[in-house]
């Protein structure tokens, strides 16, 4: 039930357009669920299809109606926050973290417990007399940051 990665670049442009047109604060959060392969491989599609469907939700769940949330990739998702300053991006996204963090589901056929359903995420603020592609870049090397510093974390870009 989420948008696409087509979707996101679609309206990030216009909202980045009016961003900088109107000195507007701009940020974005990217999530990747962290080991995911791992789930797919131990537990199967399906249930890797329920872990993605519950990060969602809780995405959906804990961001405004004015958020642009997007599936950005297999396990990865992207969100546009209008208006949100990156002290409040930071602390929504580490609250989402915690609850994702929190997550108990089954394996539907064995009842074996899925542990460990985890996010890494990167967010930042968009510049001003920054393309929209170095502003997604920033935001993907702090996403990159959390991974390779133990995962399971939220860090603001540069």
């Amino acid at each position: 039930g989420l948008y696409n990665r087509r979707y996101f670049f679609d309206v990030g442009e216009k909202l980045f357009q009016n961003a900088r047109r109107n000195n507007l604060t701009l940020t974005t959060a990217m999530f990747d669920i962290d080991h995911f392969k791992k789930v797919n491989d131990q537990f199967g599609h399906h249930a890797g299809d329920r872990v993605i469907k519950s990060v969602a939700d809780i995405l959906t769940r804990g961001f405004r109606a004015s958020d642009v949330i997007c599936r950005f990739g297999g396990e990865e998702f992207a969100v546009i926050l209008r208006e949100t300053p990156i002290t409040g991006a930071f602390t929504v996204s580490e609250n989402l973290r915690k609850s994702i963090e929190r997550l108990k589901l089954k394996h539907v056929k064995s009842g074996e417990l899925i542990e460990n359903v985890t996010v890494s995420i990167g967010v930042a603020n968009f510049r001003r007399g920054e393309s929209e592609e170095e502003f997604i870049a920033r935001c993907d090397e702090a996403l990159y940051r959390a991974k390779s510093h133990g995962r399971n974390r939220t860090v603001i870009a540069d």
